[in-house]
């Protein structure tokens, strides 16, 4: 439980609307919905293989694809795969950011590349820290209504003490902001949806704003059923104080 706890606290794993339905197959896309929802590596793998040997393949969404991965083989305590997996992403991203340096997707997704190498190696946290922030920053100053970008920027504020500038009330704001943009975009069924309700749930209970919260899990299993980090983690540590409180 611990490590499934760390792998979904790690996993900002908040991918761009622009590229679903675009750039990969309905089919596809359903997969990497369901290897989310699962944490399952199969899938993932599968997934990769299919976006790798394809010529149309969008580089952020490879990009994309490749952190997810990470995250994947970092609960199962593979860190190396993980470790492999990110440094693709990142180079990937670099590459992007050099013809655009202010586009705000690739800004987004390297910010959380750098927060994922932090967590397989604390102490780049002294060199990659500040340089996550800024790009965070640098995303929202140009896309302020990307829902993939307030999720990173939730995450950021939700995971990062108080005394370091984490802010628990504004996390829930952006986790809303992008709960409300995937809505808005009929992106229910896609991952990154998922995660923004996840952590927007985990941000009410932090809260003890527990009926907000079970509105919130109650929602996301309406669309995903056997989303397992909510289903088996989330849900049932909400239950135990709900009943508490009654």
């Amino acid at each position: 439980m611990k490590q499934l706890t760390f792998f979904f606290a790690i996993l900002s794993m908040t991918f761009a609307q622009t590229s679903v339905g675009q750039n990969t197959s309905d089919a596809l896309n359903a997969q990497f919905f369901q290897a989310y929802a699962t944490a399952s590596v199969p899938l993932w793998e599968n997934g990769i293989a299919q976006l790798e040997k394809s010529d149309e393949t969008d580089p952020l969404e490879l990009a994309k694809t490749y952190y997810a991965a990470a995250s994947i083989y970092m609960i199962r305590e593979q860190e190396d795969k993980a470790a492999d997996l990110l440094s693709k992403s990142e180079k990937i991203l670099k590459k992007l950011l050099k013809a655009d340096k202010k586009a705000a997707e690739p800004n987004a997704l390297l910010s959380g590349v750098y927060g994922m190498q932090i967590a397989l190696a604390p102490m780049k946290g002294m060199t990659l820290g500040m340089k996550s922030s800024n790009l965070l920053e640098r995303a929202l100053e140009s896309a302020p209504d990307n829902p993939f970008v307030h999720l990173f920027k939730g995450n950021n504020l939700y995971y990062t003490p108080s005394m370091f500038g984490g802010d628990l009330a504004k996390s829930v704001e952006h986790f809303e902001k992008a709960r409300q943009g995937f809505e808005a975009q009929d992106s229910k069924i896609y991952w990154a949806y998922l995660t923004t309700m996840a952590h927007l749930g985990q941000a009410h209970h932090k809260r003890k704003d527990l009926d907000k919260a079970k509105t919130v899990y109650d929602d996301v299993l309406a669309v995903s059923p056997n989303f397992g980090w909510v289903k088996y983690s989330l849900s049932p540590s909400l239950e135990k104080d709900l009943k508490a409180r009654k």
